[in-house]
């Protein structure tokens, strides 16, 4: 299987037959494009999803955190906030997930999503020193070859335990 990621910026400007005088990019480059911009910009990247379905034409999304907390999913020209379904607790991996799938839905013009896989590459697990705008983009589509996934929000640490005063009560200062 191809992985079409764009290693530069010519691939991004040339991929595609013309159409009305211009170049049409598919989904890889858009992400390519939206994480060496956004990055730039002082947003995170959490790492790019690579979702197949039987029959058909792929797609990739790209996840990034915001400056002020906030994560985000791209999807070609549209992006959408991924909100926490427990505020106290923040976004987690089932949000981000919900927010794949609803976004996958719609894109496909389907409520039904058995067929399809989503496969996840985390930035944070990717080879330094790199390009991460051409290896999360890579290691999804890799990574959905072999039928596995990347966590893109790993859950914060537990607390550690209190510790015991001996008689079975906290131990204070």
């Amino acid at each position: 299987m191809i992985a079409r990621s764009p290693d530069q910026w010519s691939d991004v400007t040339s991929q595609g037959a013309p159409r009305a005088g211009r170049y049409i990019g598919d989904c890889e480059s858009k992400v390519y494009t939206q994480t060496r911009l956004l990055t730039a910009a002082g947003f995170k990247s959490l790492g790019t999803v690579d979702v197949q379905h039987q029959g058909g034409t792929g797609h990739m999304f790209g996840v990034f955190k915001a400056p002020d907390g906030t994560t985000w999913v791209t999807s070609n020209e549209g992006f959408r906030q991924v909100s926490p379904s427990n505020a106290k607790v923040g976004v987690t991996q089932a949000d981000l997930d919900a927010t794949l799938q609803k976004m996958t839905g719609e894109l496909y013009h389907t409520q039904n999503l058995k067929g399809f896989r989503f496969s996840s590459a985390a930035t944070a697990n990717l080879p330094k020193p790199g390009d991460p705008a051409v290896d999360s983009i890579r290691r999804s589509t890799e990574l959905g070859m072999m039928g596995k996934s990347e966590a893109l929000i790993v859950p914060p640490p537990a607390p550690p335990p209190a510790q015991s005063n001996g008689n079975g009560g906290p131990k204070h200062p």
